[in-house]
């Protein structure tokens, strides 16, 4: 705990943002399509990021051949993705998706390991298992009150 610092907490705030913007897309007129919410996101965070690094004085570099490619895959393979969110976000409902979110935890620290050289110590994999572990319990009690329900109504599972 020696290296917790008060500014952690925007970790807090951007989950709340997260959680926010979650309902928020449900309530977003069929007509704007997923496509167009997710490319204008995309496009706020590099008007950010921009608009971040001149406050901070740092000086623009420009990226080689080769760090341009990286960064249209990276935006292809991001906006297709956050696409695909967007719309199962719209249309599916949160217990559904949320094996997903909690499988975004476990590929994030799988590639902060390969790719950044990342050691996450026991009280970051204890709360990433306790985060885990809760969103697992979530979903299998919805799934036994549902099945209640259903057999209370009459009707029978795959399983009788």
């Amino acid at each position: 705990m020696e290296g917790f610092q008060p500014v952690s907490l925007f970790a807090l705030l951007a989950v709340l943002g997260l959680a926010i913007r979650d309902l928020a897309t449900r309530h977003v007129p069929k007509a704007i399509h997923s496509d167009q919410l997710a490319a204008s996101a995309f496009a706020a965070i590099t008007f950010a990021a921009l608009a971040l690094g001149a406050v901070l004085g740092q000086k623009f570099v420009m990226p080689s051949a080769m760090q341009w490619l990286q960064f249209a895959g990276c935006m292809a393979v991001g906006v297709g993705g956050y696409a695909l969110l967007v719309a199962a976000t719209r249309v599916g409902e949160a217990s559904a998706l949320a094996p997903y979110r909690y499988a975004r935890l476990v590929f994030a620290l799988i590639l902060a390991i390969i790719i950044f050289g990342e050691r996450p110590d026991w009280l970051t994999l204890t709360g990433a298992l306790v985060i885990v572990g809760s969103g697992a319990y979530a979903m299998w009690r919805e799934t036994q009150l549902r099945h209640r329900k259903l057999q209370d109504a009459g009707f029978r599972s795959a399983r009788d």
